[in-house]
């Protein structure tokens, strides 16, 4: 999940909160308003770096551990 900060700093309930999106192509987590998209989860892409900024409390640090 370290690849995902959203869902890594989201509560359980968050990430069980999920529906397959776009033709199943994708993953929609409606809580934390994150998607992502299948192929990037089995080819262990992480979400884009300026999205980021918008996790409160997120450091680099953190993010990479």
């Amino acid at each position: 999940m370290r690849l995902y900060p959203r869902l890594l700093h989201s509560k359980p309930n968050e990430r069980n909160n999920w529906r397959f999106i776009a033709d199943n192509e994708g993953i929609h987590w409606s809580d934390i308003d994150e998607d992502i998209s299948v192929k990037n989860i089995i080819l262990g892409q992480r979400t884009n770096v300026r999205e980021l900024s918008q996790i409160p409390d997120l450091t680099w640090e953190n993010w990479l551990e």
